[in-house]
């Protein structure tokens, strides 16, 4: 009889397993639905068809993940949760969002958004964070990385199709902001160039290395600075992540990274357009000494949490300097700031930049301590990948002194950076918390809330439309 116990308590723990692992891998197609998803949708029913549409998708794609996990954790009859290095500071983060949000100019439009401006509020912050948390305990290996950079190639050359036969009139172009548009040309280089940099012999290295070559024409030939200065510094980062293990690479990928390093900052002073003739689109932004002195008087009212999210049209309307007025562009209000670090500064006070420096701390000095101590014979795609991931998340950064952020880019910011948070703990022994007494409480607890903000969702969905 013992035997036969034994053996069944095993299949039964097989069983489980098994269901285990089946819900993980949902959660993780929530993930690739969302890298490859999120970027193409829009609602023309609305008054902002992209971002509002890309946010309301996201918030379902989030809820279902949260709903797939409950179920998971509710069959196992236990919570099994590892703790990350970024855990305390991305938790802070939504605190002080909160506390920004409460002592608001604007707290409805702080917590809830509208459907003109919504990508910035509490709610959907929270919501990144919450996402942060899944990717970085479900995108672990290089495989799964892997998928999300082939997700956002695919939606990225929809987008440039898309586009391109708009000029036929054969499909209507899927819009995005100029500054949105540039900074996933970088992006999408840079995930051709870590697919090429993986040792793979596959037919679809050349593929990826045709790709790179019209994305980088593309950028030089749209000659917008901001771009080349980001991918000049995007490439310097990867030459020299590559020099700490110089051992492994060859002069040959040495020196054509250089040699694109070069022609990057050959373009940044080479007038395109003159040779050319094309005009290129551009957003119209608030310059950036305006920016920063409504953004010093704002901090002047309340250095700690300022307007509150997404109120910094209102600091705009009350803080415009006169010299505005004599500019070609008085009779235009903003709705964001010049820059997106700029921008969360004068709407979310000083603690919130000083914990995102300390993210930015935190995740290099983790990077660093890793790398010094990777032994590339084992783990050379390893190394390339979270190289390539840091690289990425650097050049979303630097983007952000000199543009604002649309949601896509809030988005693709928390996902890479989870991402490498994933990889880079497979190395850190971590304190898991496991607590099974008080599982039944709090899935019954989490269900009520996500049915009370699917609820509220669909009605600020709902008032939406009937306004517009």
């Amino acid at each position: 009889m013992p035997s036969v116990n034994a053996a069944i308590k095993k299949v039964l723990l097989g069983v489980k397993k098994s269901e285990i692992l089946f819900f993980e891998k949902l959660i993780r197609v929530t993930i690739y639905l969302g890298v490859f998803v999120i970027p193409l949708f829009f609602i023309s029913e609305v008054s902002n068809e992209n971002e509002f549409a890309k946010v309301i998708v996201f918030y379902c794609l989030v809820l279902l993940a949260l709903f797939i996990w409950l179920i998971k954790i509710f069959i196992c009859k236990r919570i099994k949760w590892q703790i990350k290095f970024l855990d305390i500071p991305m938790v802070l983060c939504i605190v002080v969002i909160f506390l920004s949000s409460l002592f608001s100019v604007d707290q409805y439009h702080s917590f809830l958004g509208s459907s003109l401006i919504i990508g910035s509020s509490f709610i959907s912050f929270l919501f990144l964070i919450i996402y942060y948390f899944f990717v970085s305990r479900y995108i672990t290996k290089i495989k799964q990385f892997k998928i999300i950079l082939y997700c956002l190639l695919a939606s990225f050359f929809i987008l440039l199709i898309s586009n391109l036969l708009d000029f036929f009139s054969v499909l209507k172009p899927i819009y995005l902001s100029v500054s949105s548009l540039n900074i996933l040309l970088i992006l999408t280089s840079l995930a051709c160039l870590i697919l090429i940099l993986l040792k793979n012999k596959s037919k679809f290295k050349y593929l990826f290395l045709a790709l790179l070559v019209i994305l980088l024409a593309i950028l030089f030939l749209v000659d917008n600075h901001y771009s080349l200065l980001v991918l000049a510094v995007s490439l310097f980062f990867i030459i020299f992540l590559l020099s700490l293990k110089s051992k492994y690479f060859s002069n040959k990928l040495v020196i054509g990274l250089t040699f694109l390093l070069f022609l990057s900052v050959l373009f940044l002073f080479i007038p395109v357009a003159q040779f050319t003739g094309l005009i290129t689109p551009f957003d119209l932004n608030l310059p950036v000494s305006f920016s920063w002195q409504i953004v010093k008087d704002s901090l002047n009212e309340n250095l700690l949490f300022a307007s509150g999210p997404q109120n910094f049209s209102y600091s705009f309307y009350k803080y415009k300097p006169i010299e505005y007025n004599m500019t070609g562009i008085w009779e235009v209000g903003f709705q964001k700031a010049s820059g997106f670090w700029l921008e969360i500064l004068g709407t979310m006070g000083i603690i919130l930049v000083l914990i995102f420096i300390i993210i930015f701390i935190k995740y290099y000095y983790n990077l660093f301590r890793l790398i010094k101590k990777l032994n590339l014979e084992k783990y050379y795609s390893f190394f390339i990948i979270i190289s390539g991931l840091s690289v990425i998340i650097t050049a979303i950064i630097i983007w952000g002194f000199f543009n604002r952020f649309d949601f896509i880019i809030l988005y693709l910011f928390f996902v890479f950076l989870a991402s490498a948070i994933g990889l880079i703990d497979r190395f850190n022994n971590n304190k898991i918390f496991d607590n099974k007494n008080i599982i039944n409480l709090f899935v019954y607890a989490s269900f009520i809330v996500i049915i009370s903000i699917a609820y509220f969702g669909v009605k600020l969905y709902s008032s939406d439309l009937i306004i517009t």
